[in-house]
Order: C-alpha cells, then structure tokens, then sequence
C-alpha cells in the first residue's frame, strides 16, 4: 500500500529464500514469478499477487503443521 517498490522487493526476496530453506515450493515460485515484475504490473494486479502469496503461505503453513503433528505423534509413541 505504500508503494516503496524497493521494500516490497525485498520483503518478498527474504519470503522466497525462507520459503525454500523450509521446502515452501509453491510459495517460493510466487515469490520468484513476482519478484520479476514490473512496478506498474505489481500496481495494477496487486490483489492477484497478494493472493497468489496467500495461497502459497497457507499451503505451507498447512504442511509445517502437519508435520509438526507427526512429530508429537512419533514422540507420543515412545
């Protein structure tokens, strides 16, 4: 919303290079696909990159959870 075009690059640099060091594909290749766009395009399709960030995010969390919860599982059966 604030239109620093340099920040929002950044921000999305360092979600991409945690999105891969946790194996976030999905939410990795949003990072790569929008990180080369053009300030205009970012402008005129924000709400359709922020959702495609979204959707990453929430796939990832999903598995980081589900993960975790076979984790406590494979402990509890100790």
């Amino acid at each position: 919303k604030s239109r620093n075009h340099q920040a929002y690059c950044d921000a999305i640099h360092a979600l991409k290079s945690t999105a891969a060091n946790v194996g976030a594909r999905k939410l990795m290749a949003a990072c790569q696909k929008i990180g080369t766009l053009e300030f205009s395009v970012l402008l005129n399709d924000a709400g359709n990159q922020t959702e495609l960030l979204r959707q990453g995010f929430d796939e990832s969390i999903a598995a980081l959870r589900q993960i975790h919860a076979l984790q406590d599982e494979r402990e509890f059966r100790r």
